[in-house]
């Protein structure tokens, strides 16, 4: 039996090297770790869509619009903490200076009163203004989020060890108790507010316990890296442009076309950013590989691997928006109205993983010259844009908005690396 099994690992052994001469990738690595990766980004989708079908049946459009602008108001606020250092980290501790992890968490918990001061202060704008529940959830923002934002550096640390098991199984636990959490207070009440502060304690809580855990767990060394900070200290520079770019869309829908609208608009992008995550087991398997290889060496085998993508995200994406109104009409039948403004924004698959190759190799080489000039092209095109496409098109004005500049910002990134 054990001979047996043997035999079938040489054989997939040799099939997978002898498949490199085609995807230009260590097939070896990749199978290796993917798993781990697929399995937790197929968890947190299947969960995701759970939970995105209880808000659909048990929760008003109203009150879900507000729910999801409260959130998005914290991601925003983020943008203003050291966002950049979970990369900072990951390419750190791949290379060996693990003292990273408890630098990061001291200056990220330093750089978190910003947003609680922020918060607070615009808790008191939405209170003179009558907007109570907004009020008291920026509350719970300015003091959850910058215990979570801290904590969750844990796992940065996990992918630069390429520890992708414990990753997935430590993720997975946090998923299963915030969803119980989350539909016990559904069951409950139907305030936005609960639910809010339900779902940010939670967030702090579980990323403390595994933060505590990773530390007496495996016990980083004291490495430290000053470069690394820096460089995440440019990238959270970066950052805050691009959060306040990524919750653009979400912040236009809300004050201009009302908290219904915004809960349409959370389910038409919901499953396509969710598939759009699964590029991130890319980013997080291939950072560590590009940060120890030349990058002559990776800039001969980008072309290849960005085809090879940009492929697979097209078909993709065209069985979803053959699937889309099937899985609206049965699943999510409240939010029928979305399956158009869904099957647009499929695209947004395809921009997304051609965009994730070229990404990494930039992280991984620290070029944050570069970074800088997509960074700030694209988030101001898309704040502009976005913008002045809202008032006369409504959501199909967002997400045309969102589309050009993706694809624009893909321009750029090839062009730029053309000339290194």
């Amino acid at each position: 039996m054990t001979r047996s099994i043997q035999k079938l690992k040489d054989r997939a052994y040799r099939l997978l090297r002898w498949s490199e001469r085609y995807t230009k990738t260590d097939m070896v690595y990749l199978a290796k770790n993917s798993l781990w990766f697929i399995s937790s980004q197929t968890f947190s989708v299947g969960l995701a869509f759970l939970m995105s079908m209880i808000f659909a049946r048990y929760i008003p459009q109203d009150v879900y619009g507000n729910y999801k602008y409260i959130l998005t108001l914290a991601s925003f606020l983020s943008g203003f903490s050291l966002s950049g250092l979970n990369t900072g980290i990951t390419r750190s501790v791949a290379r060996g200076t693990e003292g990273v992890l408890r630098d990061g968490f001291r200056i990220s918990l330093k750089w978190g009163s910003l947003i609680t001061m922020l918060a607070f202060g615009s808790s008191i704008y939405y209170l003179c203004h009558g907007e109570v529940g907004i009020a008291i959830g920026l509350i719970a923002i300015g003091i959850l989020t910058p215990i979570a934002n801290s904590s969750g550096l844990w796992g940065s640390f996990l992918n630069g060890r390429k520890l992708f098991r414990q990753s997935f199984w430590m993720g997975a636990l946090r998923g299963i108790f915030q969803a119980i959490v989350m539909i016990a207070v559904i069951y409950m009440t139907d305030s936005f507010v609960a639910m809010v502060i339900a779902y940010l304690a939670t967030d702090a809580f579980t990323d403390v316990l595994a933060y505590a855990y990773t530390i007496r767990r495996y016990r980083p060394n004291g490495l430290t890296d000053d470069r690394a900070i820096t460089y995440s200290k440019h990238l959270s520079l970066m950052g805050a442009i691009n959060n306040i770019s990524n919750t653009i869309d979400s912040i236009l829908t809300f004050n201009f076309l009302g908290p219904a609208m915004l809960a349409v608009y959370a389910f038409t992008i919901a499953i396509p950013d969710n598939i759009t995550g699964l590029t991130k087991s890319i980013y997080t398997l291939t950072l560590p590989k590009f940060s120890r290889a030349n990058h002559v060496d990776v800039l001969k085998m980008l072309r290849w691997k960005i085809l090879l993508i940009t492929l697979t995200a097209a078909a993709v994406s065209l069985v979803y928006v053959v699937a889309a109104p099937y899985i609206f009409t049965y699943l999510l039948p409240r939010y029928i109205g979305a399956v158009f403004y869904t099957q647009i924004y499929s695209l947004n698959i395809v921009l997304a993983a051609a965009g994730t190759f070229p990404g990494v190799f930039l992280d991984s080489q620290l070029e944050t010259k570069r970074k800088y000039t997509i960074s700030i092209f694209s988030s101001v095109s898309k704040i502009v844009l976005m913008s002045i496409l809202v008032f006369p098109f409504g959501l199909v004005g967002i997400i045309a908005a969102e589309m050009a500049v993706r694809a624009c910002t893909l321009c750029i990134y090839y062009v730029l690396i053309r000339t290194m």
